[in-house]
This record gives structure tokens, C-alpha cells and sequence, in this order.
């Protein structure tokens, strides 16, 4: 019977985000530029724009340090028939963890931070019930048994009174002990994170002030902490992933793994939908992504904004050796260590059996190596191929999938990127 009404409301939902799905008809949109060597991804692109399956995104790869793709197309916002253009800014999601791996890598270099330490030694507060060994690595790398809080909080007090926030924080208790196992921490990573490296700073800034000033500025990476109020202007009006869409990316490529994240995003009583709803009060819902009063508040959880190409420009300097313009962003030795997994395996609570690093994942690529990076809700990717000299980012405003990575027009750039890279190398341009 449960079967039964299960399948019945998914048909209901199907029906319903139906008759929702014709949009404005607005002509096709796309700029951008591609390598000669690698017009196939223009053309898969182009076609996705025009079919519609792609309503606003972009997609950039560097290669050697050089900028290869960078396409942008569609609308950032169909309602007001504005296209998406070359500095369109978009929420990143879960691929700010990633950006964040490389923050917290950089303060390794520094001497703030070492992996190896536990938290508690730059945060003494944080020492207590139970989370007395975890180490920075643990809590990096999912395994701090602190992905499910008990009780929320206010989101708006990661700026009016962060104290407040760290003295929730101290008050939790891991789920499982720390360093046995791992689960994703989808909300909350960025809560202890950030903390973390405030107490780290010499200068005690807030994450946001460290990433522009250590990375953003000397770097030129347009990426944000929380969305400035003076870059409102152009940023990408959000639409929320639809059960249309989730039936959609689970029948076009199905696989049981995509149907245990289907199960499990149904089911709110689900251990990892306890955690994507973890840390915040409920008022925290989908639409609030459109406020810029939520917008502004930095979170390395979810909370960043950029576009393709600054993704792709940040991890192709990870993959040609940590430096640019005579500047070194990580060293041979800290990206060594980033690129190398902590844990893997199948997930505490299920959902996930990947490799898992210092704040990033490790995601195959068409050649079967392992890229690190992070992907993102709805299907934000962005990665380093450290064996190809590679930086990739994609990012869409039009959430089309769930599942972490594999996202069908994603995949779809990268396969053409790949194949047309492979060509490259061989001399056939």
C-alpha cells in the first residue's frame, strides 16, 4: 500500500511540474569563446542552449594555465528575460566546500593551521562532549561524527553575534566517533570550518575578509563568501531543483545508487535529510536563496557565489603546480596533500561509497583517473585533474539533478572536453 501511495504521488508531482515547465519563449543566448582544438564543447553547448535543457549556465576549463572554455548562455533570470552574461554570478552551493579545501590548505602552508592537530588546540571550546580528539583532518575529511545537530539556530547570527553560534557548536555531540567512520556534512562543515579558521588567523577575520585578501585579490578569482551588496546586480535569480527534474536525472542514466539518494531524499526522516537540514531554524527554505539579507551572510558550507570561470581558473592553478602570474597559491607539498584521499568506502549514513580528502571529493574522470574537487547541489562541479594539467568548473542557476557529480549536460561538456583534449595532445587539431 505504502509502495502504492509512493508511487501515485510521484506520478501526481510528475503531472504537476508538467504543466509548470514551459517557460517564456525567449531566443536562444550563448557567448563565450572556445580553443580551435576544442569546438566540440561549443557545439554540445550551443545545443543544449537551444533545446532548452540548458535554461542558464556556464562552463570554463584551463588547460597548462591557459583559458580553453569559456561559455556562458541562457538566462540568469527567465521571469525578467535577462540573459546570462560573462561576469553572471551564481551561487556555488556545496562546491564552496571545495574552495574552502584550498583556503584551509594555504593556512597549512602558512603555519595557522596543521592537519594533524586537533581542533581543540585553536579552538579550546570545542574540546568537550566527545569532540575532545578530532583533529582538523577528521573534520575536513566528514569523520567528526558532527553532521546532525540537536536543536537549531539562526542563520542571521553568523554576523549579528558569532559567539552565539560557536557556543551552539560547542555544545554538540558526534553522532558516531569521530575518526571510525564518515557522512557527509552537508550544512555544518562550513559552521565548524569556519570558525576554525577565524581562531586560526592571526588577525582573527571573518572568512569572507581571509579568502578575499588571501585569495581573491592577489589572484584575480571573482569568487564571494556571502554575496557583496554592490554584486546583487549581477547575480542569477535561483530556481529550486523540481521533482520533475530528480525523476528526470534518475531514469536518464539510472542506477541503484541514484535510487538510494531518490529513497532517501523522500523519506524527511532520512539520516541525510536530518543533515541537509541541520544547524539553521526551518525558515531556512529554498526561496530564501533569493534574498540578498540571506545571500550576504558568509558559509563555506553552501553559501558562495562565482562563476565557471573563476572555478576553473582556481583549480588550474592547483593542477599546473600552485602557481600564477609569479605567485605561488600552494605549494607542490600541499597540493600532494590535498590531492591525496583521507577515507572512503560506503558512508555512515548510507548515501555515499567515494574517496573523500581535506574538504574535497575525488571524482572520476572520462579517462578513469580521479580529479579532485567538489561538486554541488543541483549540479555545480569543479575540479582539478592533477595528471592532465586540467581546471573545470561548471555552475547553473536551474538545478537539474541531486546526485553529487553527474549531472547530464556536465557530463556532457566534459566527455567533449576530454575527447577533444585527447586529439590535442596527439597533434590532431
Amino acid at each position: 500500500m505504502r509502495s502504492l501511495v509512493l508511487v501515485c504521488g510521484v506520478l501526481i508531482g510528475i503531472l504537476i511540474q508538467c504543466f509548470r515547465w514551459p517557460e517564456r519563449d525567449l531566443p536562444p543566448a550563448i557567448g563565450g569563446f572556445v580553443h580551435p582544438a576544442f569546438r566540440k564543447v561549443y557545439h554540445v553547448f550551443k545545443k543544449n542552449i537551444e533545446n532548452n535543457k540548458e535554461k542558464g549556465a556556464c562552463f570554463s576549463v584551463y588547460h597548462q594555465g591557459e583559458l580553453v572554455v569559456d561559455l556562458w548562455g541562457g538566462y540568469s533570470d527567465i521571469e525578467a528575460g535577462r540573459k546570462w552574461n560573462n561576469d553572471t554570478l551564481s551561487i556555488m552551493f556545496s562546491t564552496t566546500k571545495g574552495i574552502t579545501a584550498i583556503l584551509v590548505a594555504l593556512f597549512v602552508q602558512k603555519g595557522y593551521l596543521d592537519y594533524s592537530k586537533l581542533v581543540s588546540n585553536y579552538w579550546p571550546e570545542f574540546g568537550k562532549n566527545g569532540k575532545e580528539n578530532i583533529t582538523v583532518e577528521m573534520l575536513l575529511s566528514h569523520q567528526a561524527g558532527l553532521s546532525i545537530t540537536n536543536g537549531t539556530i539562526d542563520i542571521r547570527l553568523l554576523k549579528s553575534d558569532p559567539r552565539k553560534v560557536e557556543e551552539f557548536l560547542e555544545e554538540q555531540r558526534p553522532r558516531w566517533k569521530p575518526g571510525s567512520t564518515y557522512s557527509y556534512h552537508v550544512i555544518t562543515f562550513g559552521m565548524y570550518v569556519d570558525v576554525l579558521l577565524r581562531r586560526a588567523d592571526p588577525k582573527h577575520r571573518n572568512v569572507d575578509q581571509i579568502f578575499l585578501e588571501e585569495i581573491a585579490s592577489p589572484f584575480g578569482i571573482d569568487i564571494h563568501y556571502g554575496l557583496p551588496r554592490s554584486e546583487v546586480y549581477r547575480t542569477s535569480r535561483f530556481v529550486p531543483l523540481s521533482l520533475t527534474n530528480v525523476i528526470k536525472s534518475m531514469l536518464g542514466s539510472f542506477s541503484l545508487h541514484k535510487f538510494n539518494i531518490f529513497l532517501k531524499i523522500m523519506n524527511p526522516k532520512s539520516l541525510f535529510m536530518q543533515a541537509s537540514y541541520s544547524g539553521f531554524k526551518q525558515e531556512l527554505t529554498f526561496a530564501a536563496y533569493n534574498s540578498p539579507d540571506l545571500n550576504q551572510i558568509p558559509l563555506t558550507s553552501f553559501l558562495g557565489f562565482g562563476n565557471s570561470r573563476a572555478l576553473a581558473k582556481i583549480w588550474g592553478i592547483i593542477a599546473n603546480g600552485g602557481k600564477y602570474n609569479n605567485k605561488t597559491l600552494l605549494s607542490p607539498e600541499l597540493i600532494s596533500l590535498l590531492g591525496s584521499p583521507v577515507v572512503g568506502g560506503e558512508s555512515w549514513d548510507g548515501l555515499m561509497n567515494i574517496k573523500l580528502g581535506r574538504g574535497v571529493f575525488f571524482l572520476p574522470t572520462p579517462q578513469g583517473h580521479l580529479s579532485v574537487g567538489h561538486p554541488g547541489y543541483g549540479g555545480q562541479t569543479a575540479y582539478a585533474d592533477l595528471q592532465n594539467h586540467v581546471g573545470m568548473g561548471y555552475l547553473t542557476s536551474y538545478l537539474k539533478s541531486f546526485a553529487l557529480g553527474d549531472d547530464e549536460q556536465f557530463l556532457q561538456y566534459e566527455a567533449a572536453f576530454y575527447e577533444c583534449l585527447e586529439k590535442y595532445k596527439k597533434g590532431d587539431r
